[in-house]
């Protein structure tokens, strides 16, 4: 998700509908798909056959864990990514939620 948007920032609409946008998007996404290969070694955001994409579960952990070079490539805000990977860290983690603080932080983080 958050790759996705990065992709996007130049032109700020969700879908890619004109020559310029399609041209300005994937120029970004290969851009921040080569920064993070070369920088961090992680592959994202490119399609395994009959897999899906090489976005996985190590993948993020990785990209959150060093959320200042991934606000870096992204040019999405630090504290975004990083309140993001907390809810997420939060989801999965398995342990009995305090619904509103939750709450709480989401709206904040929204």
């Amino acid at each position: 998700c958050i790759l996705h948007v990065s992709y996007r920032l130049e032109f700020k609409t969700w879908q890619v509908r004109s020559n310029d946008n399609k041209l300005l998007f994937a120029t970004k996404k290969k851009y921040v798909q080569d920064r993070f290969r070369s920088e961090m070694g992680l592959l994202v955001d490119i399609v395994l056959q009959g897999h899906g994409t090489t976005n996985d579960g190590n993948t993020a952990r990785r990209f959150f864990k060093n959320a200042e070079k991934s606000a870096e490539i992204t040019g999405i805000n630090l504290d975004l990514i990083q309140r993001f990977g907390v809810i997420l860290s939060v989801l999965s983690s398995g342990y009995e939620i305090d619904i509103n603080a939750f709450e709480v932080y989401s709206l904040e983080t929204a």
